[in-house]
């Protein structure tokens, strides 16, 4: 029922935390494709050597660097109907896999299936990141509902809504996560406690601050513009936009905010909401989304 897509690059150190949460599943996934990224330390012949043991894990190298073209060459060898991504520095709890089969077998004519998770801060504390399935797309441009971790999508639905983006190279899963959104409402949540707990490391993809990745975060939002056919998703993203210009601020990059903020009141249709939107957010910093949830 449903393959499991690992992307690994230089993971020597958080790999035994994986593997071991793979090996604790109640229910195994039917298969797991561990994809080395061009690794320079251990990563693959820690790779070969835990899958020679495992029939149902296979190993393959992308030497393309970047995680969506190690995932798109992992999906191109799955041949389940359900697919499932995760990264290489974080943890399935032992009834993750069970839950989502589970979940998909309740919900026979649903295409996405979610969770909330734990993320692991690096001072040690911990955040429950919600999962909704009531306005899916709202939900995911504002809170990223499908983050890689939690999740599982039909296979042909991402293969059909154009797999992983090459070009990009930060906030991946929310730009994918809105391709498949506007192909599909169909989303169900996985009833239950979160299974997966994510780690915040420093070598993130997504990084430590917004700000210092302002120009790559920027074109991950540009790509997906022409994408949004109704006024109302082009003010949700407007307003998306608007709070990223308030965390550059609130990281201390006037000038980055002030550059990005200007852009969106000149093209916006509503300038005065867009204005509370990063008011707002630059006070707060925080729920944000209920509020543009009133104005939009």
């Amino acid at each position: 029922m449903i393959s499991v897509v690992i992307p690994v690059y230089n993971r020597q150190a958080t790999l035994p935390r994986l593997l071991g949460s793979l090996e604790a599943q109640t229910r195994q996934p039917d298969r797991i494709i561990l994809v080395d990224n061009a690794s320079t330390d251990a990563t693959l012949s820690i790779l070969r050597t835990w899958a020679s043991s495992h029939p149902n894990a296979t190993v393959i190298t992308e030497t393309t660097p970047g995680a969506s073209a190690a995932r798109n060459a992992g999906l191109a060898l799955v041949s389940t109907p359900w697919v499932m991504f995760f990264d290489s520095d974080d943890e399935m709890l032992p009834t993750h896999i069970a839950d989502f089969s589970a979940a998909i077998e309740a919900n026979p004519d649903t295409d996405i299936v979610g969770r909330s998770m734990i993320l692991r801060c690096l001072d040690g504390s911990e955040r429950k990141l919600w999962f909704t399935d009531r306005r899916p797309l709202f939900s995911h441009i504002f809170r990223t509902i499908l983050a890689t971790q939690r999740y599982a999508v039909r296979t042909e639905l991402i293969r059909r809504a154009g797999a992983w983006q090459t070009d990009l190279s930060i906030w991946l899963d929310w730009e994918l996560g809105i391709r498949l959104l506007l192909q599909t409402s169909r989303v169900a949540t996985v009833p239950g406690p979160p299974s997966v707990i994510a780690y915040h490391t420093r070598e993130s993809i997504t990084g430590l601050s917004y700000s210092s990745r302002a120009e790559a975060i920027e074109k991950t939002i540009a790509s997906v513009r022409p994408l949004m056919a109704t006024q109302k998703q082009r003010d949700w993203l407007d307003a998306r936009t608007m709070i990223l210009a308030a965390q550059y601020a609130r990281e201390g990059d006037n000038r980055a905010a002030e550059r990005l903020k200007n852009e969106i009141l000149k093209n916006t249709r509503s300038p005065l909401r867009q204005r509370i939107i990063y008011a707002h957010n630059r006070i707060f910093g925080r729920l944000t989304f209920p509020l543009a949830a009133m104005l939009f």
